[in-house]
C-alpha cells in the first residue's frame, strides 16, 4: 500500500503512538474550519455522496477567511499561525 500511495508512511509498532501523537499535532494545528471542510468532503466521498458544488465553495470560503489571513501573515512573520 505504501508502494502504490495508499499509505504515505509506516512505523514500527514500538514508535507507533508516537507516530500518531506527532500526526494528531500537526493537524490540531493547522485552520479549523479548512480542517472541519475537509473532514466533511473526504466524509462525504467515502460515502458515494459528496456535494463537489458545496466542496468548491467551502473551499472558496475558506480561502477568504480570516483563518487564510492569519496563517499568510504568520508565515510572512515566520511564526506558528494562532487559530
Amino acid at each position: 500500500m505504501l508502494r502504490i500511495g495508499y499509505l504515505t508512511a509506516m512505523a514500527p509498532a514500538g514508535t507507533f503512538d508516537a507516530e500518531v501523537d506527532r500526526l494528531a499535532s500537526i493537524l490540531a494545528g493547522n485552520a479549523p474550519v479548512a480542517m472541519r471542510g475537509m473532514k466533511r468532503a473526504i466524509n462525504e466521498f467515502a460515502r458515494g455522496k459528496l456535494d463537489e458544488d458545496a466542496a468548491d465553495q467551502r473551499a472558496r470560503d475558506s480561502m477568504r477567511s480570516d483563518e487564510i489571513k492569519e496563517g499568510i501573515k504568520a508565515f510572512a512573520e515566520k511564526r506558528s499561525p494562532r487559530f
